[in-house]
């Protein structure tokens, strides 16, 4: 599969196929209810939870960062997912999360990762079988080889370095949160593009030559640089991931509006 999506119908077909996937529950957000036990209550054949707040940098101070080069690969062999030619399958309840978790897997070096396009609720109206039941997390870390994850640092921006990038007149910062939000306090010069803009009705990604349109009607030059942001640096990558789609790569401010109201005066 080349394409960073793939569709419920494509992979219920590989399924029945028996092709090897690991699939990954990145439900970072749910109604009334938690993202583990939602993931208990329905999720795809054999898929694992994974946990973005728990994968995550504890020592920053703010919600959710990438983790160290360490402590993911430690995540990893708990999930027992290898840095191999296996591909990966990421869903999440609301097509919100599966973002962010694309990003960090692209930050530690692992190719062949893909997105279900409309997530769980698009797979479960089809009617797509899925499991139910609680079962036990893995505790004891896979001790074998094959999980060498290396970070591109390069890829996420500090706040340091957004001090230094804002001055950059050819560097773009696209804001993905709700309009409301960002008239509230925004970095400057920044471009505000809700992240749900990037969906059709059904909340799968719209096409890439529509997302080009898109992206140029808001002012973004798709040539120049562009820096993705939010509110703590989940949706901002639905954004990014939508600038792939298009064939743009970006970057990502990890830090977001949470760590830039603290620490800058903003615009």
């Amino acid at each position: 599969m080349a394409s960073k999506l793939i569709s419920t119908k494509q992979l219920y077909e590989a399924m029945q196929a028996r092709k090897n996937f690991y699939i990954l529950d990145t439900t970072f957000t749910v109604p009334e209810s938690t993202p583990l036990n939602n993931h208990f209550k329905n999720r795809l054949p054999t898929a694992k939870f994974f946990d973005l707040n728990e994968i995550s940098d504890k020592k920053s101070g703010f919600s959710v960062t990438m983790p160290s080069q360490e402590y993911f690969i430690e995540c990893m062999r708990r999930l027992r997912i290898k840095n191999d030619t296996t591909p990966i399958v990421l869903y999440d309840f609301l097509n919100f999360s599966s973002a962010r978790a694309w990003f960090m897997f692209k930050v530690f070096g692992r190719s062949n990762v893909h997105i279900l396009d409309g997530g769980l609720q698009k797979w479960i109206k089809e009617n797509f079988p899925y499991d139910t039941g609680i079962y036990e997390l893995p505790a004891e870390r896979d001790t074998g080889d094959g999980y060498s994850y290396v970070k591109n640092k390069n890829l996420v921006k500090s706040y340091d370095d957004m001090i230094f990038l804002i001055q950059d007149k050819s560097i773009q910062i696209l804001d993905a949160r709700p309009p409301n939000m960002f008239k509230e306090g925004h970095i400057q010069k920044a471009i505000n593009s809700p992240f749900t803009q990037v969906f059709q009705e059904d909340k799968t990604y719209k096409k890439p030559e529509e997302l080009r349109k898109h992206f140029s009607k808001i002012g973004l030059d798709l040539v120049e640089p562009v820096i993705n942001t939010c509110k703590i640096g989940v949706s901002a990558c639905v954004n990014l991931f939508a600038l792939e789609l298009a064939n743009k790569e970006t970057f990502l401010y990890d830090g977001s509006y949470e760590e830039w109201s603290k620490r800058s005066k903003a615009s």
